[in-house]
């Protein structure tokens, strides 16, 4: 192998050219991490092996034949696999002992465009990857660099041409420091990628140890002498690791140390080779705070992601869009899953929404609710979409988008529309009550002064029993609550009159308000005519539930006594009368008896306890 050329060594001029083009195909081995290299030149309308690098064993282990195959071509030629192009099936090319799997070659042609050859980088490993961008361009310099080489050698006639020939083809690789050593790890050579990288001049560093751009902390754990010794026992050593650069400022590099040697196999020294990652770095750092930040997002937010590529066909859904269709995280999706997972109902309108915004005519947004039925669990899902479609030269290449669970949303919405219709219907009764209320005060009283009082306090009793009920959003009313409320206006003495009983039963709406006005118009009645029109009669009001027959029944009774005294039954039965009657009428199972003994009224309500606690209307989304 050769070695890079150490400033006063004596050396031959054919010798100088030797190691400068075996340095080159050794750079592109490297470069593009291949066993072999090799640079052909075209003699004689033949193509001769000119110089070559070999990492497992020495380049004598390779020949003409590792030039075989197309030279004439423009650009850079990249063969992932050598047997499975058509191109190279009737030809092998050998890499050594064994024959080339992957294949790469970039022309070696002159300023006025003629062909002298090839550089060829082979490797006995098919590389599915080919190379990448910037080691295809970074092929294509050397082997500019190996044309420079090659016209400097015809015009070259002296020792001091060849130094000035390695020094154009090191100082051209700007993009990469290239430091070569002696094997005690002082500097024999900087290029200019190298002064542009670090900072330091080749001046300054001639001479000096090369572990000034280690950190203080790697030069502590002796990292330079660890990678020259590693450099030595595996042929080359790579890092990825901080640097430090003149001004004492650190960037991140990619780097490798490989031994100098000599044709007779002596080590020389060291090549050191760096390259500036830092932005890299950053861009990837960057990459991943993006990610994870867009992941918490999507966590927040319970979205659901789906991607599509329209060009192979391939669906991807996340763990939320597969829980949405019923799916467990890893089954396979299509879109012939997807339009099966739909609800039948809503699967022509989301295929149509497809199909519009996968046109190109259009501006590619995708935006619509359906209804998801689990393909294994069956069960039915209100599902909101949005996507975008990406379109290539009028075609559409990729469709991305997000799915949420909306529900809640619909189930909300269903029920604001029962309760709509509720609170309409609520709304219908209560006016006509009041209306009934209206007419039959009107109706019955004697004077406009006695209309509007009876009108009045039977409004202020409907009025409580309303507050009663929207405060437990017109469910269930305590009944205790609702009798409070009814009597409250009543009930102002510092002595109890009226005495209450029973056990707490929770009524519904609407018969929570008749018996708001009933207790009402009983309580109304006592005080004008009853119990409560003097300073000591007082009322008995109880309640219970009987349990003796094929359903339970509530059962109330008010009875007055200490009033006075009561000498024939009334012969005009009053709206308050009327008003308790149709309130629990006998269509519904219920009775009232009235009965007008000596003591005082005793009005006695039976009606099904099942009537008194009507269940509202319960959505079924």
């Amino acid at each position: 192998m050769a070695d890079v050329l150490m400033p006063g060594s004596p050396t031959h001029i054919d010798d100088v050219a030797t190691q400068s083009f075996e340095d080159l195909a050794r750079l592109a081995a490297e470069l593009c991490q291949t066993a072999h290299a090799v640079i052909c030149l075209v003699q004689d309308d033949a193509t001769h092996l000119h110089a070559c690098y070999s990492r497992a064993s020495d380049r004598l282990c390779l020949d003409d034949a590792a030039c075989d195959g197309p030279v004439d071509h423009d650009t850079v030629l990249v063969v992932p696999d050598v047997q499975q192009d058509p191109q190279f099936s009737q030809s092998l090319i050998a890499a050594g002992d064994e024959p080339a799997r992957f294949f790469a070659a970039v022309p070696l042609r002159t300023a006025q465009g003629t062909l002298c050859g090839s550089l060829r980088v082979l490797d006995p490993d098919p590389r599915s990857s080919g190379l990448t961008p910037t080691q295809q361009s970074c092929l294509a310099s050397l082997a500019r660099q190996v044309v420079t080489l090659l016209e400097v050698q015809q015009a070259a006639q002296d020792h001091q041409s060849q130094q000035i020939l390695q020094a154009r083809i090191l100082d051209s690789a700007t993009d990469y420091a290239i430091i070569a050593t002696d094997p005690q790890g002082r500097v024999t050579c900087w290029n200019a990628g190298a002064e542009q990288i670090l900072g330091w001049r080749e001046d300054e560093m001639l001479g000096c140890p090369a572990d000034v751009f280690f950190t203080p902390e790697d030069r502590v754990a002796d990292r330079p002498q660890t990678e020259m010794t590693l450099a030595l026992r595996d042929g080359r050593a790579p890092d990825e690791r901080w640097h430090l650069r003149r001004d004492g400022s650190r960037f991140w590099a990619s780097g490798e140390m490989m031994p100098l040697k000599d044709e007779a196999g002596t080590v020389q020294g060291f090549l050191k080779i760096l390259r500036d990652r830092s932005q890299q770095r950053a861009d990837v750092a960057a990459l991943h705070k993006l990610e994870d930040q867009l992941q918490l997002a999507v966590a927040a937010t319970n979205l659901g992601i789906f991607d599509f590529d329209l060009v192979t066909g391939d669906l991807t859904w996340d763990a939320r869009v597969h829980a949405l269709f019923g799916l467990a995280p890893d089954a396979p999706v299509s879109y012939d899953v997807f339009l099966a997972g739909l609800h039948p109902d809503d699967r022509g309108r989301v295929d149509r929404a497809v199909e519009a915004a996968l046109d190109p005519a259009g501006d590619g947004t995708y935006d619509i609710a359906y209804r998801t039925v689990g393909l294994n669990d069956g069960v039915e899902r209100w599902v909101a979409a949005k996507g975008q479609v990406f379109f290539t030269k009028g075609r559409a290449t990729r469709f991305i988008g997000t799915v949420r669970d909306i529900g809640d949303v619909k189930r909300a919405e269903e029920h604001q529309r029962l309760l709509t219709g509720e609170l309409q219907h609520r709304i219908k009764n209560t006016l006509a009550m009041v209306q009934a209320i209206a007419n039959q005060t009107l109706r019955n009283a004697k004077d406009l002064h006695e209309a509007r009082e009876a009108f009045a306090g039977r409004l202020i009793s409907l009025g409580r029993a309303h507050d009663i009920l929207t405060q437990v959003s017109w469910t269930d009313a305590p009944i205790g609550e609702v009798i409070d409320g009814a009597l409250c206006v009543h009930r102002q003495t510092s002595v109890p009159r009226i005495h209450i009983s029973g056990p707490n039963v929770l009524l519904a709406a609407k018969p929570a308000l008749s018996l708001a006005l009933a207790v009402h118009e009983l309580a109304t009645n006592a005080a004008k005519y009853g119990a409560l029109s003097n300073e000591c009669g007082t009322v008995d009001l109880r309640w219970h539930v009987a349990h003796a027959g094929e359903e339970p029944r509530f059962c109330l009774t008010w009875t007055e006594q200490g009033g006075p005294p009561i000498v024939k039954p009334p012969i005009r039965r009053g709206f308050g009368s009327r008003l308790i009657e149709r309130s629990f009428a006998p269509e519904s199972g219920g009775a009232v008896t009235m009965t007008y003994p000596p003591t005082g009224l005793i009005c006695q309500i039976e009606v099904p306890l099942a009537s008194m606690q009507e269940q509202p209307i319960v959505s079924d989304v």
